[in-house]
Parts: C-alpha cells; structure tokens; sequence
C-alpha cells in the first residue's frame, strides 16, 4: 500500500528507522564531554535525532573538542553557556548544529570557520560575552530562527556598517534588541545612525580635503608669480641702471676728447 504513492510513505518510515537506529546504536555517555550531560530529544522532522551536550556553568575555558556519534546524522544542541570560554572555534560537530547557547561566558573572538560551518543553525545565543565584532560570514546563517547578540560591546565604527544593516534586517529574531548597544557611545545598535557614528567614507574625506589642497596650490602659484615679477623687476632695475651709468661714462669720454 504504501509503495503505490510512489515510495514516499515508505520513504518516510525509512527515514524515521534510521534515524532511531543511529540514536539507539550511539552511546551518549563513553564520549560526553568530562562534566557534560548528553541526552537524546525527541523526533524533530522526519529525519532529525536530536542529541542535547549540556555543559552549562562547569568552568570550561574551551569548547569540547568532540561529542558523542559525530559520525551519524544526529542533530545537537549545543549548551556551553555560564563557562569561561573565550573563543568560539571550528569543530566538526558545528555542522550538525541547531542549537548553540554560549552566552554568559568570556567570549571575544568568533571565527570564521567556525560560523561557516553552522549551515543548520536555528538558534544562536551569544549573548552577555566581550565580542565586538562578528565575521561577516555569519550573514549566510539563512537558517537562523532566533539569535541573541545583547550585553556585547559591539564596535560601531565606519568598517562594522555591514554588521548594522545586517542586524536591521534579521531584526525580527533578534532577542533583548534594546540591549544590543554600541560599546562607546552606548547607543542602541538597531538606532544608531551615520552621524552619530561620525562616518566618513574616502570620497567624504576627498571632498574635505579638496578645499585645502586647492588653497595651498593657490598660495605656491601666488608666491612664484610673485616672486617671478619681483625678479623681472629687479632685472629690469639693474640694466637701466648699467645703461645710465654706461650713458654717463660715454658722455664723458667724449669730453675729454673733445677738449
């Protein structure tokens, strides 16, 4: 019965099947991080065994390095927040992530790469850490359903333009958005505009220099024309003068001579 609506009903259980063999044949307790708890959710989809790395508040100072049946098609949730992790670095588990919670720690740096690979993240919740800065990468995260960026001292100079129009865009799954502050001026980041972060691109620093530049051309033409007519005329001072005193001495010689 099922194979005559062409397979998808069969497929369906399949995927289920599979899905729940990976999950029974994964042992979630041998490779839990040290500390960690690691439990199997319930069905997401079809397809989609959810497996929960808890590691909320155990002073971790890095992400784990690996967590349980990596090697399946498991989705994770990812619990490392209320630790002391600084960075939020590539591991191969970010692939399967839907769920990242690393707020409440001592975060400052976020890599490319590890955003690159977070192509199934729905929830991000990076909150309450030391980040300035996000890598521009992190605009292809077209999945994400919720993210958390409050309680940061984002930077909001002319370079993090991109990061300002970005958050404007994806403002409706943005948490806490009257917290997401600009970390000197303290104004919100969703309200901030061009003036107040005192932007000027190089066309605007061209266009201010130009009146300078051109006076000071100005003033280097005056002085040469000046100096140039100034020369002329002492020039023209002295052979008039070598002619009168050349006149004189002619008109002298010719006294002599005639007496």
């Amino acid at each position: 019965m099922y194979m005559e609506v062409d397979g998808y009903v069969l497929l369906m259980v399949l995927h289920i099947t599979g899905a729940t063999n990976h999950a029974s044949q994964c042992n979630t307790t041998t490779h839990c991080p040290a500390q960690c708890h690691c439990d199997t959710l319930t069905h997401t989809g079809f397809n989609d065994t959810i497996l929960q790395v808890n590691c909320t508040n155990t002073s971790l100072t890095e992400m784990p390095h690996s967590v349980p049946c990596q090697d399946s098609d498991i989705k994770y949730h990812i619990l490392l927040n209320n630790n002391r992790i600084h960075t939020l670095v590539y591991h191969t588990y970010l692939h399967n992530t839907m769920y990242l919670n690393m707020g409440d720690n001592t975060l400052s740096n976020v890599t490319q790469e590890a955003v690159a690979a977070m192509v199934d993240i729905q929830q991000l919740h990076i909150q309450n850490n030391r980040l300035a800065s996000l890598p521009k990468v992190i605009r292809n995260l077209t999945n994400l359903e919720e993210l958390s960026l409050h309680a940061n001292p984002w930077d909001c100079n002319c370079d993090k333009m991109w990061f300002i129009e970005w958050t404007r865009e994806i403002q409706n799954i943005l948490t806490n958005k009257s917290q997401i502050k600009c970390s000197i001026s303290k104004i919100e980041l969703l309200k901030i505009t061009p003036a107040q972060m005192q932007c000027k691109d190089k066309k605007e620093h061209r266009h201010l220099l130009a009146p300078y530049v051109i006076a000071i051309i100005i003033i280097v033409l005056l002085y040469l024309i000046i100096s140039s007519i100034i020369a002329i005329f002492v020039t023209i001072r002295r052979r008039q003068k070598t002619e009168i005193i050349n006149h004189g001495e002619g008109k002298s010689k010719t006294s002599v001579f005639t007496l």
